[in-house]
């Protein structure tokens, strides 16, 4: 087995730098979200419970990193998500019932006529949509070749292979735009964010949300990410495949980097892909957005719309053009509502 360690490169500091300092604002939706909402639950794998991988938190999440020449912009694409081999075990990694953003993203996107997927890697979001009777446009965009292939076993939704660089011009084409998965981290340069927001700007209508999550940086996560997501499953063959994941030490600035290996029976030999993700704070998040012309409406500090704190994991943001702030609250307020469990349930 081929344990891949370290370049010393750049990371993640705790000190706030980033823009990290939380002022939270955990009303409307967040309040009103019973606490009694599916959580996670451990991941059903062999001997190593508990642990996602593949370059994705527990909840599944992906890497989209770019590179500029000039004035063009190419995705770099990691291993895990441009191999055909190493993408079809995405879903076992990373299984619906074990993904608390999917209980949060499937309601707002039931609700909205037309939805792009930023990032959409296999397309379980949007199949599920779809399976469960939306009838609008869904749209998925991906850079991953390996991961595309998984999504366009299913015919019904439109699949997109690229980035926000290289897609249609969309103009006003959606109602809402999401990237799950922790897809935003992917974005590394000040530049590359800049462009992409400016994309999904564009594409939204005038009332439209974009809702997108990131880790929150003060809690560090990075620091157990060689337990928490290192582990097997058992593919469809029912072969052992195990990834042990490797956290580059030490970490500073904003980014943090992890390789991870696959191995599996049979294989010839261990596949090793690379991740980095960019870890923002409340503040540059909204700074950002302030710059595509988007403002932030709503905040959560984790999957059952806790408010945003320094101890929550995630920084769930929902922005929109100011024009459309108010309209566009209720709706989400409503979305979400409408997704609780019944007393039945």
């Amino acid at each position: 087995m081929v344990s891949s360690r370290r370049s010393s490169e750049s990371g993640v500091g705790a000190d706030g730098s980033d823009g990290s300092g939380m002022g939270s604002d955990g009303s409307g939706v967040g309040s009103d979200i019973e606490s009694s909402r599916r959580r996670q639950k451990p991941l059903s794998i062999v001997r190593q419970p508990a642990h996602d991988d593949v370059g994705r938190a527990v909840d599944g999440s992906r890497t989209l990193r770019v590179r500029r020449t000039g004035s063009s912009v190419t995705a770099m694409v990691d291993t895990q998500f441009s191999d055909r081999r190493l993408a079809s075990l995405y879903d076992l990694f990373c299984p619906w019932d074990q993904r608390g953003d999917f209980t949060f993203y499937l309601p707002l996107v039931m609700s909205a006529r037309s939805v792009l997927d930023v990032g959409c890697g296999t397309g379980a979001l949007l199949r599920r949509a779809r399976e469960d009777g939306h009838e609008g446009r869904l749209c998925g965009l991906d850079p991953g070749v390996g991961m595309l292939e998984v999504a366009r076993e299913c015919p019904d939704v439109e699949w997109v292979l690229g980035d926000l660089a290289s897609a249609p011009g969309w103009s006003r084409a959606f109602d809402l735009v999401v990237m799950t998965g922790h897809a935003f981290q992917g974005l590394l340069g000040d530049d590359e964010l800049r462009d992409a927001l400016a994309a999904i700007a564009t594409a939204l209508t005038d009332d439209g949300r974009f809702v997108f999550e990131t880790r929150n940086p003060l809690v560090r996560e990075w620091e157990d990410w060689d337990v928490r997501y290192s582990g097997e499953v058992v593919d469809p063959t029912g072969a052992v495949v195990r990834c042990v994941c490797e956290v580059e030490t030490p970490v500073r600035g904003d980014l943090v980097s992890a390789t991870h290996t696959y191995t599996g029976a049979g294989w010839e030999r261990p596949l090793l892909s690379r991740s980095t993700l960019r870890f923002l704070g409340p503040d540059a998040l909204a700074g950002f957005l302030g710059e595509a012309g988007l403002v932030v409406a709503e905040q959560f500090g984790d999957w059952d719309g806790g408010p945003l704190t320094d101890t929550g994991p995630e920084i769930i943001t929902v922005a929109r053009h100011p024009r459309g702030e108010r309209d566009g609250r209720a709706a989400l307020a409503v979305s979400v509502m409408d997704a609780r469990p019944s007393p039945s349930a």
